[in-house]
């Protein structure tokens, strides 16, 4: 891949909101945001290699990445629906963001990556068991507008 390709891929995931563009963050936030797109490169070279519906380039479909991975590492089963659910996965064992891929080297593994990948979806089953094989709404948060209602005390409690 050249670095035309990575500046296009980036400015790809940029403009879906996958990742922030570097201007003006902190440096906390700097380095979470590239962690962010050293797995999502990683995930996109390992979905290219085994797909040519994934590409590497401005032409880039997160749905067909994602797609490709369920496919291959079975992620619906194992209650990971969105990238964002990956992310969290993913953040639960490197909590401090600081052990991204190395996806922009030209000899990455892939196949390292996918297997590494397939702990993380055998994990997420292990700390979640509940979760598995589960449709998205029995186990995904859906919205609760307004406020909490308010839990009336029993009757012995209230006053005249």
């Amino acid at each position: 891949m050249t670095e035309s390709n990575y500046d296009a891929f980036k400015g790809k995931l940029v403009s879906e909101d996958l990742i922030f563009g570097d201007e003006e963050m902190s440096p906390m936030s700097k380095a979470m945001n590239q962690w962010r797109y050293q797995h999502l490169l990683g995930m996109a070279r390992a979905a290219a290699s085994g797909s040519d519906k994934v590409t590497v380039d401005a032409d880039f479909h997160l749905g067909e990445m994602i797609s490709y991975l369920d496919e291959r590492l079975s992620l619906t089963k194992s209650s990971l629906f969105t990238v964002e659910d990956i992310f969290e996965a993913l953040a639960s064992i490197d909590p401090g963001h600081a052990s991204p891929p190395s996806s922009t080297e030209s000899d990455f593994a892939t196949d390292d990556y996918l297997k590494s990948l397939e702990a993380l979806v055998a994990n997420n089953v292990a700390a979640r068991p509940w979760r598995a094989d589960q449709p998205p709404h029995a186990v995904t948060k859906t919205a609760f507008p307004g406020a909490a209602p308010e839990i009336p005390l029993p009757p012995s409690l209230r006053k005249p």
